[in-house]
């Protein structure tokens, strides 16, 4: 469920290595809790496509993509597809230990099977990565991501495309997964701005430690979340997931969000038998691309079919989603000419948590990008363009929020694939 952070701010990121270049460095082994120094729109996941070009060396390919890589607020509650074919194979003739010769930790973000799978031993097994043919390339050629595994510890595929244009404003990205003889994975899911949805055809997946939500759920979507939530999978998987604006999930579910919060909920509980077929249709389709096809189809006759939402709640979303939560809820509800109360009522209804909360978790999302993207910049540094008051004022929310402290979140971190869990 994190993916679709990867691709927010980039340019921000750009600027801030830039004005920080230098200052107060990131050192091994520091313990950030210990600190306390002073410290757009989303932009959409299909503009930054990341392709593989053929011919080039897999591991330098891999290591090239890899590198390109308000706390004085009131509280609200208490208010109320590559463009080329790309294969990345081993030289057949190469030393058994030098073949795709890429340390633990680049295999670990390149897909967490691959370790599960391989015991960590992965220069000991012949295996490769290839991009999916054209021919599983999304409609419109709006491939993001397409990476496919296939060894002696059994196969997977994943794509990551972008929505059709018209679904822009409301849905941020598609993703398919299938694996086969996997391993149990669990990972550690943690709050994000966006609203995913799991549409599920293999075995149902396991939450742990998640006492007002089921032990399993098949197809379902999450509300907005202040803590993580532990999320594993058995055996073999295969699955879509949508990732949609809060805005295009309250259009698309047509519901209170605020009866998503915290909490997980069956597909099937929310659209019925509506659901029910359009799961089987997609289980039906012949692939990945067909599939999306489905998906742009029943999305935009959803969602465009809706209401409106609140013209306050859009605009207001904007601001603080641009600032990544930077920018003052007391302004913004004065600029709508509401009151904070009020603002925080019609947020929950269709946002799924109050300003302050989502201010919250956007700042979060920001820093943790600034951490991956920026690796120059100090912790206090980072605290300060992440808008955190201070560096321990960052610590405190990241401990609240992932159950870790930001040096073992950095250290964890997979961005694209999750973060592991024992």
């Amino acid at each position: 469920m994190q993916r679709a952070v990867e691709d927010r701010q980039q340019s921000e990121a750009g600027n801030a290595e830039d004005k920080n270049a230098g200052k107060n460095r990131i050192e091994p082994g520091e313990d950030l809790a210990a600190g306390g120094g002073e410290g757009a729109d989303r932009a959409h996941a299909g503009q930054d496509h990341c392709r593989i070009d053929e011919g080039i060396d897999g591991a330098h390919a891999l290591e090239a993509h890899i590198a390109g890589h308000a706390e004085n607020e009131p509280d609200d509650d208490e208010a109320e597809a590559p463009q080329d074919i790309a294969r990345l194979t081993p030289e057949e003739d190469a030393p058994r230990g030098k073949r795709m010769s890429l340390g633990l930790e680049m295999i670990e973000l390149i897909h967490p099977y691959v370790v599960a799978w391989t015991g960590g031993d992965v220069n000991l097994r012949p295996w490769h990565i290839t991009a999916m043919s054209r021919a599983l390339a999304a409609p419109e050629d709006r491939v993001i991501r397409s990476l496919a595994y296939d060894g002696e510890a059994g196969q997977w595929e994943m794509l990551r495309c972008a929505p059709h244009p018209a679904l822009n404003s409301h849905v941020i990205d598609y993703s398919g997964y299938r694996e086969t003889q996997g391993a149990e994975i669990w990972r550690r899911e943690l709050p994000c701005s966006f609203v995913p949805l799991i549409i599920n055809f293999g075995p149902a997946f396991h939450f742990r430690g998640d006492p007002r939500n089921p032990d399993t759920q098949t197809s379902f979507t999450a509300g907005v979340y202040t803590r993580p939530v532990i999320v594993g999978s058995k055996g073999a998987a295969f699955c879509l997931q949508v990732n949609f604006t809060p805005l295009g999930a309250w259009r698309f579910f047509r519901l209170a969000q605020s009866e998503l919060e915290s909490r997980t909920v069956s597909f099937d509980d929310i659209l019925g038998a509506q659901g029910r077929l359009f799961v089987a249709e997609l289980y039906d389709a012949p692939g990945w691309p067909e599939r999306f096809a489905l998906l742009d189809e029943f999305l935009s006759r959803r969602i465009h079919e809706a209401r409106e939402p609140n013209a306050n709640v859009s605009e207001v979303w904007q601001a603080l989603s641009a600032s990544h939560g930077a920018a003052s809820i007391t302004a913004l509800a004065e600029t709508a000419g509401i009151s904070r109360r009020h603002l925080a009522k019609l947020f929950r209804a269709e946002i799924g948590a109050t300003p302050k909360t989502m201010a919250r978790i956007l700042r979060f999302e920001h820093a943790r990008n600034l951490a991956h993207h920026v690796p120059r910049l100090g912790w206090a540094d980072l605290a300060y363009e992440a808008g955190y008051a201070d560096q321990a004022h960052l610590a405190r929310e990241f401990k609240e929020l992932s159950g870790l402290t930001p040096q073992e979140l950095l250290r964890r971190d997979r961005v694209e694939t999750g973060i592991l869990e024992q």
